[in-house]
Formats: structure tokens, C-alpha cells, sequence
């Protein structure tokens, strides 16, 4: 059952039945409801997630809910660039039809590692993957609307492009996020100046999803966090229809955030992004694309 039916139905008067939209991490969370509300409208949904088997998984679930759903999956892993680059390839070859680029996926609080590449493995995960994979899309659906998930976090962070792996630096998880967060507001702005395409960035609010039991090991904790997440904040489900309003407005360059303080729960509507994140983002992008991948 789609829990918020009638503010759909107020809020989307657009069919979605001819379009296709590629969400990655779409099995879990956020992404997971998203799909929900996407099938609801009629479209068809392609999956981009790093574990198959759960994956499919989750997609029977939402089969045995929606009958008529359309979903396939496609592996990619954003931690890895050969992954996106054979993801980005099997896609153009088989002549896959993408209205909507939803950049669903991405990690939170995690231990310090490396990526395949060998870049930390939060900032390698949340931007620089998120980077390779929508500038290789771009070459082929520059039609498309491309939507990128940013964070409250990223309000009290900086990308520190000296020492942007935390190679010199102390690493802190949660300053990570937020730089990989601040990065992507960063690269969705320079791209907007400089592309044709329409981009929109989506905070969802703050909400208890999978990445929280990923970032806390301790169930307790985690059975605590969702009690008071789900009294104070709001559900995954009320979270997901930021992505479905991006998507029946479609707009050139928008932003779009829970309507409550500090746009940590509540209805979405479109927000003013704030100015420091467009102030240098051709460094941010000039760094992205230095990388050797």
C-alpha cells in the first residue's frame, strides 16, 4: 500500500507510465520506497546495485506488491570504476532507455578503507564514483534529468582539495560524508552551468534506513536510533517523494528538501541552495577530473 497516496495524487498529475528510471541502490531504504511510488505512477525502473542476490530480493517484494512492475537490475559498484565503466557500456549497448538518472547510493559512517582505485572509500564511493558514472551517462542521455543526493552535513563541510583522501589529514567518518556531500553540490552546480541537461539535488531528511545499522554496530543503539528517528524525523517512505517531486517538476538546476527547520523531515518542496556551494565548484570539478581512474 502507498502510504501517501493523496499527496501523490495532489502533488504528481504527470504519468510516468513511458519513463524509465535508473536509481542506484535502489533495493534498500530510501531508494527502495522511491521505486515503490515510481512503480505506483507506471514506470519502468532499472536498478543499478552492487549485490545482485539482494537485489533481487528486494525486487520480488515489490513485485508481489505491484504485479505489473517493470524492473530489472544491473550490477555496478560505485567504489569500483571498472564496474561503472562495464556498467555504463552494457547500458549504451543494448540501446537502454533513461529518462531519469536517480544518484540514490552511497555509504555513511564507515571505518576508514580504500577504494578499488585506491581513494578513501567514502569520498571514492559518494563523489568520485557518483562523478564517473553520471559524466559516462552524460555522453549518451544528455537529454535526461540527473538527480544527486546531498546531505544536511554537507552545510558544515568543506572539500579540503590538498589532502582531499585524508592522506595527510586526521580521517573523521562523519567529515567525510560531509565532504563527499559538499563535493556533490559542488559538481551537480558546475555541471548545470556547463551542461544541457537538467539537474536537480534532493536532501531527503534525516531518516532511519540501512545505512544506520551499516554505521552502528551495536543493536541496541540501532533499535534506539530507529525509535526516536521515527518519533522525531521521518520515515523512508515520506522521504522518497523528494525524488517524486524532482521528477514531476523537472526543472533546470533545482534543489529540494523536507519543508520542516532545517529541512530535516516533512513534505518536500523546492529550497534555496546555498551560495557557498557554487562559489569554486570549477576547482571541484577541475580535481574530479584530474583523477586517473
Amino acid at each position: 500500500m502507498i502510504k501517501y497516496q493523496k499527496w501523490i495524487s495532489k502533488h504528481c498529475e504527470n504519468s510516468l507510465e513511458n519513463k524509465t528510471i535508473f536509481i542506484t541502490g535502489g533495493n534498500s531504504g530510501i531508494g527502495f520506497e522511491a521505486t515503490r511510488n515510481f512503480v505506483y505512477l507506471g514506470a519502468s525502473i532499472i536498478w543499478g546495485c552492487r549485490n545482485l542476490e539482494k537485489a533481487e530480493v528486494a525486487r520480488a517484494k515489490i513485485v508481489e506488491e505491484f504485479a505489473k512492475a517493470n524492473i530489472s537490475i544491473v550490477q555496478v559498484d560505485l567504489a569500483d570504476t571498472n564496474s561503472i565503466k562495464k556498467c555504463v557500456e552494457n547500458l549504451v549497448k543494448n540501446n537502454t532507455k533513461i529518462d531519469v538518472i536517480y544518484n540514490n547510493a552511497g555509504v555513511f559512517r564507515i571505518p576508514q578503507g580504500k577504494t578499488k582505485q585506491n581513494f578513501d572509500l567514502v569520498i571514492g564511493t559518494n563523489l568520485v564514483g557518483t562523478y564517473v558514472l553520471n559524466k559516462l551517462l552524460l555522453e549518451h542521455y544528455k537529454n535526461s534529468q540527473f538527480i544527486f543526493t546531498t546531505s544536511i552535513t554537507a552545510m558544515f563541510a568543506k572539500l579540503n582539495l590538498k589532502d582531499p583522501f585524508f592522506e595527510k589529514t586526521r580521517y573523521g567518518n562523519f567529515k567525510a560524508y560531509g565532504r563527499s556531500k559538499f563535493g556533490i553540490n559542488q559538481l551537480v552546480s558546475y555541471w548545470n552551468e556547463n551542461c544541457v541537461a537538467n539537474f536537480a539535488l534532493i536532501h531527503p531528511g534525516i531518516t532511519y534506513t540501512p545505512l544506520i545499522k551499516k554505521a552502528y554496530k551495536s543493536r541496541i543503539f540501532c533499535a534506539l536510533a530507529a525509535g526516536f528517528m521515527k518519533l522525531f524525523f521521518h520515515t523512508a517512505e515520506k522521504a522518497s517523494l523528494t525524488a517524486l517531486l524532482a521528477v514531476e517538476e523537472n526543472k533546470k538546476f533545482a534543489y529540494y528538501g523536507p519543508r520542516g527547520p532545517f529541512a530535516i523531515s516533512g513534505y518536500p518542496k523546492k529550497r534555496r541552495l546555498m551560495k557557498r556551494y557554487l562559489k569554486g565548484n570549477k576547482n571541484t570539478f577541475d580535481f574530479l577530473e584530474s583523477l586517473k581512474y
